[in-house]
């Protein structure tokens, strides 16, 4: 080692050092990784550029050193290992903006409310809404406060209007999709279902858990058709499971829906009539929309869905230990 400096090892025992004097400016253009070896200081494993080191450190860069070891190399775009990582993430990014651009073209600019009435919007307690609240072709909301909302309170305007009749338009829309199968008179609590569209002639109901199994694609629908009423009992919980997400769960109801106290649901209702959630339910990354009636509202908590999913989580990370897994294979 020169006598000017040390070379200190780094993360995983890595150490980048310098022929460049302190104050140097190319100081780090030149430095190289080096890792310590028996009966020898360090070995240059790759050159390194403009990486300032995590202490004083500098060395001789040996060219012709027998015992360096050349087995790291930064991944380049030319290597098909971040060729490979890089189509993992761009298919994550694909999928995430196919399954917004699909929310975003199903409900137009109701998918920016998370609570909108047709003849009014009323709420009991400390309601939190997050995301948009409207009223159309009405114009009335009572309770707000004690309520509060992250959104804009939209009565009776343009952007209320507008909201409704995207929100109608995709009522039909998810009314006329081909079904995957027939739940008519079938309990939902208990069942685990898998992507597709479920139609109920008549009405559905919620009486325990329900499981949606997206089977790992972040990019999964559910649609449940129903013909009447959507009503689920006191307690009653949807859990999303494997990439399954909120926002891409859609429930096109006939008439009208009720949620029981401290319900957990999950999705967005469309009803065409009134939504009521009584005391205490919720609905995680959805929203309730009535065309015609009223939204009301008991201490509830309803949120808009966020990104990224969870299903997009795990592809993230298979990126990442793709990434990872790269360099760790030419270090070893």
């Amino acid at each position: 080692m020169s006598a000017r400096g040390e070379c200190k090892e780094g993360t995983e025992g890595l150490v980048p050092c310098s022929n460049e004097p302190p104050g140097s400016p190319r100081r780090f253009e030149t430095a190289s990784l080096y890792r310590p070896g028996p009966g020898h200081n360090a070995h240059m494993l790759a050159q390194r550029s403009a990486v300032p080191p995590p202490g004083p450190c500098i060395g001789p860069r040996v060219a012709s050193d027998p015992r360096q070891v050349r087995v790291f190399t930064p991944p380049s775009e030319s290597s098909a290992e971040m060729r490979s990582a890089q189509i993992l993430l761009t298919s994550l990014a694909t999928v995430l903006l196919t399954s917004a651009l699909a929310r975003a073209q199903l409900l137009g600019t109701a998918a920016d409310f998370a609570v909108l009435g047709g003849s009014t919007v009323t709420s009991t307690g400390p309601t939190v809404i997050t995301g948009n609240a409207g009223v159309w072709p009405g114009s009335a909301a009572t309770g707000f406060p004690p309520a509060s909302l992250t959104g804009t309170l939209h009565l009776g305007n343009a952007v209320a209007q507008q909201a409704h009749a995207d929100a109608t338009t995709a009522f039909t829309s998810l009314a006329g999709m081909a079904r995957t199968a027939e739940l008519t008179g079938t309990d939902l609590g208990g069942l685990v279902l898998t992507p597709g569209t479920y139609f109920f002639a008549s009405s559905a109901q919620l009486t325990s858990t329900l499981t949606l199994n997206a089977l790992g694609n972040p990019n999964a629908v559910f649609i449940f058709q129903i013909g009447s009423t959507l009503t689920t009992a006191s307690n009653a919980t949807i859990i999303a499971i494997n990439g399954a997400f909120g926002g891409n769960v859609f429930w096109q109801v006939g008439s009208s829906a009720t949620l029981g106290t401290a319900t957990a649901f999950q999705g967005t209702i469309i009803a065409q009539a009134s939504i009521t959630l009584t005391t205490g339910a919720s609905i995680l990354d959805g929203r309730a929309i009535a065309l015609t009636g009223a939204v009301t509202l008991d201490s509830n908590s309803v949120s808009l869905p966020t990104i990224p999913t969870p299903g997009a989580s795990v592809l993230l990370g298979s990126a990442a230990l793709a990434l990872c897994g790269t360099r760790r294979r030419r270090i070893a």
